[in-house]
């Protein structure tokens, strides 16, 4: 599509020797449509050309008009109280249009960039082993959205899934897989599978204090690099990801980069336990610590809107319940999700 600005400005500029990058900028929009599509005031160029708006209006007009026939673009030129009144061609125009599109197919109306930003699109971000739930659906649509529309006006366009791979659930789900993990067809359906191995592993843990150790020390072993806990790992991941693939393929959704938590301590060649210690070391404060701080402010945060229901808030903060986050939020602030929000619209 022609830049008619563009067009306009050059042809003021011939007939002013005045530098078009000063015209561009003061082409506008009449307020008054009928009066044409586009606006120059004229007021603008009074002190250099030391003239009347008016006069100078009139003048610029003459000289437009009589190469008028060779500007396809513009139909008409009028001079009104010292601004320039531009109409288009819409029939010149129209079938401008309809050539290019009859060219440029599913590609009209993209644009190319001179010097192109990079644009960075965070996705849904699942976590392995967990339900693909409608929160993560939603933030999948609107990152893809937004993907496809910086695309189109030519940025560089990256696309991120930042997976929730890490953690000491691992070592609690390590541990029911050797415990269970026959009794379960992980193979043909992981995260409904997954789940229920994690819960019982969970149950068993709040029962007897040793198996929350042994969940403990796996993960520990994940950390260090044992080989079969880290074979187990990777085993859930991958079987994670595919089940998530079926999602994003129904969508059309492709990813540049699908690395998580574990792939960042990876790549600054330290191990997660040793990110861990220097934040701490850092910041006088552990990475739960800080995590729990600011799962807390996101729940206040969405409480504060009395439109979103509770279960809605469980979906955002990719808690598995209700009573999951409830608990959570109680032990660390001593209230309930419903009584704080009770307090806060009092």
């Amino acid at each position: 599509m022609k830049d008619f600005k563009q067009i306009i400005a050059e042809e003021i500029e011939k007939a002013t020797n005045i530098n078009k990058e000063k015209i561009l900028e003061n082409i506008g929009v009449p307020k008054d449509t009928s009066n044409g599509d586009y606006a120059f005031p004229c007021f603008i160029l009074a002190k250099e050309l030391k003239k009347s708006p008016v006069a100078i209006a009139e003048e610029i007009k003459e000289k437009i008009s009589q190469n008028l026939e060779n500007i396809k673009e513009i139909s008409e030129v009028s001079a009104v109280n010292g601004f320039l009144n531009f109409k288009l061609n819409k029939n010149q125009i129209t079938q401008e249009v309809i050539d290019e599109f009859d060219t440029e197919k599913e590609n009209f109306g993209s644009q190319k960039q001179e010097k192109p930003q990079n644009i960075v699109i965070d996705y849904s971000a699942p976590n392995i082993a967990k339900p693909f739930h409608i929160g993560h659906l939603r933030s999948t649509v609107i990152g893809q959205a937004l993907y496809n529309i910086y695309k189109y006006l030519g940025y560089n366009v990256t696309s991120i899934n930042h997976l929730g791979d890490y953690g000491t659930q691992f070592g609690k789900l390590i541990e029911g897989y050797k415990r269970w993990g026959a009794e379960y067809d992980i193979e043909n359906n992981p995260i409904d599978e997954l789940m229920q191995i994690y819960v019982r592993i969970n149950n068993l843990c709040k029962e007897d204090e040793s198996v929350l150790e042994e969940c403990r020390n796996n993960f520990k072993k994940l950390e260090d690099g044992d080989p079969y806990c880290v074979e187990i790992w990777k085993k859930f991941r991958e079987l994670s990801l595919k089940e998530f693939d079926k999602v994003y393929d129904i969508l059309g959704v492709k990813f540049d980069s699908l690395n998580g938590e574990a792939f960042y301590a990876d790549k600054m060649c330290i191990s997660p336990k040793y990110l861990t210690m220097l934040i701490t070391d850092n910041t006088g404060r552990s990475a739960k610590e800080w995590i729990v701080e600011y799962t807390i402010l996101e729940i206040k945060v969405l409480l504060k809107d009395s439109n979103l229901e509770i279960k809605e808030v469980v979906s955002r903060t990719n808690f598995q319940s209700n009573s999951t986050m409830t608990r959570f939020f109680r032990k660390h602030t001593g209230t309930t999700p419903s009584e704080y929000r009770e307090r806060m619209f009092v």
